[in-house]
């Protein structure tokens, strides 16, 4: 059989990609998405549950569904640390220290500091203390200290604790366990987000000898962090889904409170 010549040969080589391309184009978007596992802190409850951030991150699997994200529950510090090692490709709801700043990815401005912009949420915090006893908060440092201030485990408001020069304890399985020690007077108060002290406060019991003590402490940005490995595999993807965060953030927030640092209450 003669052998073709070399420009019909590179013509059917060309139609050949072609066909290819097309064939690549017309599968099913699910087929080319990137597999997306992101873990999130287990007490919000399930992954289509009703709490605000579950709901966000819905809007953004909508919004991106070239990301083929999982939504996967773990208890908060187990999530953050398997973020940094990279068990996860993403932490839901990871506010900035300079710790995790080495080991995870956040969304950075022009000024290369966490951007606001494309935060999840912000949230206050409250202090509680006994109702007799001597801790005070002023909105600036602690005053009346007869013990460490105790805050959720895993969760980075020990160092907004240490920064004010108080002793931070995270040694307590739950919240329940965290406001027994309070009331017990072996914690002299504690630091709660300013949504969940108002979902106690709204239980029966929720807040029985305690009260909410000074102002409220300066609001902190939360993110969707990556792994370094995945922002690195897929530096565009990660820019789409923090724009893709900030559009939802917009979408769900009434236009009173876009420019106020604070987060829809938790169920």
């Amino acid at each position: 059989m003669p052998r073709q010549p070399a420009a019909a040969r590179m013509f059917r080589i060309a139609a050949l990609a072609l066909a290819l391309a097309a064939l690549s184009a017309s599968l099913p978007l699910a087929a080319q998405s990137v597999p997306t596992r992101l873990c999130f802190n287990e007490s919000l409850g399930p992954p289509d549950g009703a709490h605000p951030s579950l709901e966000l991150m819905r809007g953004v699997q909508r919004a991106v569904p070239e990301a083929a994200i999982a939504l996967v529950p773990v208890p908060w510090r187990r999530c953050v640390l398997g973020a940094s090692r990279g068990d996860f490709d993403g932490s839901v709801g990871a506010s900035f220290t300079p710790e995790r700043g080495l080991a995870l990815v956040y969304p950075r401005n022009a000024d290369g500091e966490p951007d606001s912009a494309r935060r999840m949420f912000s949230l206050s915090y409250r202090v509680l203390r006994r109702i007799d006893g001597p801790l005070r908060w002023d909105g600036v440092g602690f005053f009346g200290i007869d013990g460490a201030i105790g805050v959720e485990r895993g969760h980075a408001t020990g160092t907004l604790v240490a920064e004010r020069g108080a002793l931070a304890d995270d040694s307590h399985p739950d919240v329940d366990a965290l406001l027994a020690k309070v009331r017990a007077g072996r914690l002299a108060g504690a630091l709660l987000a300013e949504p969940l002290v108002a979902s106690l406060a709204a239980r029966d019991g929720g807040l029985d000898g305690l009260q909410v003590e000074g102002p409220p402490m300066a609001p902190r940005d939360y993110h969707l962090a990556f792994s370094r490995g995945f922002a690195a595999a897929h530096p565009a993807l990660v820019d789409r889904l923090w724009d893709a965060v900030a559009e939802e953030r917009e979408a769900r927030t009434p236009p009173a409170l876009r420019d106020a640092s604070v987060a829809p209450p938790s169920p």
